[in-house]
């Protein structure tokens, strides 16, 4: 059984983690059977330093991209196999684009909005709490 290693849960999300909530969908929709386990701790465990990553079997994948790439062998899992090249493309270049441009929003709305940064700590302290002093004191100006 594959095991997705994430941060916690938030926001009323099974993870705070935009990357573990993509890998999260794309195992559901993939029917591949899998047990996310949830803790900050994992990121000394990672092969990054970075979650989500997972593990099935000895195989040990980090970074969403590549567990996409590693899931996608599998014999059966097909969730692409009805795109021909042109479509397969065009859904590689939106996720790319999601995710190297959506993210800045969301961190930006996390971080940097006066509206939204007492969530955020609330919730960071919870996931992070070695980091408590820092997210009490210090925060982005925007």
């Amino acid at each position: 059984m594959i095991t997705l290693y994430g941060f916690k849960q938030a926001y009323g999300l099974i993870d705070a983690n935009p990357f573990v909530l993509k890998v999260d969908a794309f195992l559901r929709m993939a029917k591949l059977p899998y047990k996310l386990t949830s803790s900050v701790a994992y990121l000394r465990k990672s092969l990054n330093g970075k979650l989500p990553f997972i593990e099935d079997g000895d195989a040990k994948i980090g970074d969403s991209s590549l567990i996409f790439e590693y899931l996608n062998q599998k014999p059966d899992v097909t969730l692409n196999d009805w795109l021909s090249a042109e479509p397969r493309a065009q859904a590689y270049l939106i996720g790319k684009s999601l995710d190297e441009n959506f993210y800045w929003c969301l961190l930006y709305s996390r971080w940097i909005c006066d509206d939204n940064w007492p969530k955020t700590r609330q919730v960071f302290l919870i996931i992070c709490p070695f980091h408590s002093a820092r997210l009490y004191g210090l925060r982005c100006a925007g």
